[in-house]
């Protein structure tokens, strides 16, 4: 502890989840795919949306017709996604994402730099590892 007058520091250990930008697993969680196959290319993301059905919510590739809801970070068991809305997505390998470029949607979920397709904001990449998820989801 330090003292400074009347003040004392203490210092406190902070989880590196909280520090870590994906450790913040606030902004990811794995939702169902429900019977829908649908595989996130290896250090990629593609932006997807679930379909009401009848027997529950299907996930789907978003496109001009269908708004992005979410980013598919990554497969993570069977029949679920690891999905982000906000926040930084770190890719440990990193990525070919152009940095420092808005990426949008446009079709089969696939992250464009043409605006003109959709329109609607994904990500922006910081760095050859970190999407800046600010997406209008």
């Amino acid at each position: 502890s330090l003292t400074d007058g009347n003040t004392i520091y203490t210092p406190v250990r902070i989880p590196g989840a909280r520090v870590m930008p994906t450790g913040n697993l606030a902004n990811v969680i794995a939702l169902a795919t429900n019977n829908t196959t649908l595989e996130v290319p290896e250090n990629q993301v593609l932006a997807g949306y679930y379909d009401a059905q009848p027997g529950g919510n299907v996930m789907r590739l978003a496109d001009s017709t269908h708004p992005a809801m979410f980013m598919m970070i990554k497969n993570y068991t069977n029949g679920k996604t690891l999905v982000q809305t906000t926040g930084f997505l770190t890719i440990e390998k990193g990525h070919n994402y152009i940095p420092l470029t808005q990426y949008y949607l446009g079709d089969d979920g696939q992250p464009v730099t043409d605006s003109t397709v959709t329109g609607q904001k994904l990500f922006i990449p910081l760095d050859e590892y970190t999407l800046n998820i600010n997406g209008s989801f």
